[in-house]
């Protein structure tokens, strides 16, 4: 798989001719017809769990997710709950007062470049008690592999628990939350990713245990928090993130090492053939503890490009709509004039003039929503575009394009809405 690291176009061309317009926006619906799943295991539903709705799907379906799975599993309740998405593009929503646990563990593999996932407002992650015969290594929590269409995560909550038992903790190879390789564009958006370990602290050798783990890959970062695991024996403690031969950009988001007995984690290690850049961003080596202090980590290992600036935050609420409305929050510096780029798929190309990344792929609409009042949050409903007459939903990714009084644009994070007729 060949990875392009793009740095994309100017938008100040674009808004010249099209940012002065409001209202709805044209053009956003999927030309093809699509299907809403609903997934919830206490109520009307088309399916109990996540996984037999994803066999069940075609491409460019929805998911509804309700069931909210137990977070403990005593290898005796029954086995966790493993999702595949191999070769669909789907968009997976949790629904609940709070992120409901959509499943235990979920890969998603294979897409074509014509093919997305998007997940939102969900949690994955177990709480596993493995017994001394239970030996099997531990996969991460989130695995994206060979994927050549753009993956978008937002609002979730990623954790990897690893394994309570005496001999788990032993042969347990290298777990991570968040494995990420031979990806083309992962975007994850307010999100957090964390490894903990319940294990007993018996004498090991195990590999370094990352929040994410991103390899041959591009990654774009916004407002996240990425976390390495605990060091509680002779291993070393998790670091953030580790990066190797891939592009990540991470803006306002926050990389922190694993406090460690023995060897405390690095923030973010930045391994051979990466490129790193970072905006806002804050790398925090994790400290040595107990009784005989161990080794503190390093806030960063290997070469991070630093952009100088500020960041901006975009967001869209609720998540599903059935109104055509959300509600946009918008935060940056005051003054500055806060205009929508809405889109029907996710993209991803590294703006650098812009200190940002463009998420959202063309054709693009451009509204122009309002100025920064002296608060610095800009807050309002925003009017979505109907679904066309034969579509059971459409989806909207929007982001924020932010242009200060000597017209210099600046990119802000971003969030993807379902709209339903």
């Amino acid at each position: 798989m060949n990875h392009v690291f793009r740095t994309g176009w100017c938008f100040v061309l674009v808004l010249a001719a099209s940012s002065s317009a409001q209202g709805p926006i044209d053009g956003l619906q999927d030309p093809l017809p699509a299907r809403v799943w609903v997934v919830d295991d206490d109520g009307p539903a088309d399916f109990a769990q996540l996984q037999p709705a994803i066999d069940a799907a075609a491409s460019g379906d929805l998911i509804r997710v309700r069931t909210d799975l137990p977070e403990a599993n005593f290898g005796f309740n029954g086995p966790l709950q493993e999702a595949v998405v191999d070769g669909k593009g789907l968009t997976i929503l949790g629904e609940g007062p709070t992120r409901p646990r959509i499943a235990h563990r979920l890969t998603i593999q294979n897409l074509r470049a014509d093919q997305s996932v998007t997940v939102r407002s969900a949690s994955l992650g177990s709480f596993v008690i493995n017994g001394i015969f239970f030996l099997e290594l531990s996969p991460p929590t989130l695995e994206l592999t060979r994927n050549e269409g753009p993956i978008w995560i937002e609002d979730c909550e990623i954790e990897f628990t690893e394994g309570l038992g005496a001999l788990t903790a032993i042969y347990n190879a290298q777990s991570q939350a968040l494995l990420v390789s031979e990806t083309d564009h992962l975007a994850l958006i307010r999100s957090q990713v964390k490894v903990t370990s319940t294990s007993f602290p018996w004498p090991r050798q195990t590999p370094d245990r990352p929040g994410l783990e991103l390899s041959d890959s591009s990654a774009h970062v916004f407002e996240s928090s990425l976390e390495g695991m605990f060091g509680m024996t002779s291993s070393k403690a998790g670091s953030g993130a580790i990066v190797r031969r891939s592009f990540l950009f991470a803006s306002a988001s926050r990389f922190v090492g694993g406090n460690g007995v023995s060897q405390a984690g690095d923030g973010i290690l930045v391994g051979e053939n990466a490129d790193v850049r970072a905006l806002a961003s804050s790398f925090v080596a994790g400290k040595g503890v107990g009784f005989f202090p161990g080794n503190p980590g390093q806030p960063s290992v290997g070469t991070i490009h630093q952009l100088s600036g500020e960041t901006r935050s975009y967001v869209l609420d609720p998540p599903l709509t059935e109104d055509g409305t959300v509600t946009l929050t918008a935060t940056g510096p005051v003054g500055e004039l806060v205009v929508s780029i809405f889109g029907a798929e996710p993209g991803g190309a590294f703006q650098p003039l812009h200190l940002g990344s463009r998420l959202v792929a063309p054709p693009l609409s451009f509204v122009t929503e309002g100025t920064l009042p002296a608060s610095g949050v800009l807050t309002q409903r925003v009017s979505l575009p109907p679904v066309a007459p034969g579509q059971s939903f459409a989806s909207v990714y929007g982001q924020g394009l932010f242009l200060d009084a000597n017209g210099k644009a600046s990119l802000a994070s971003a969030s993807a809405v379902v709209v339903l007729p």
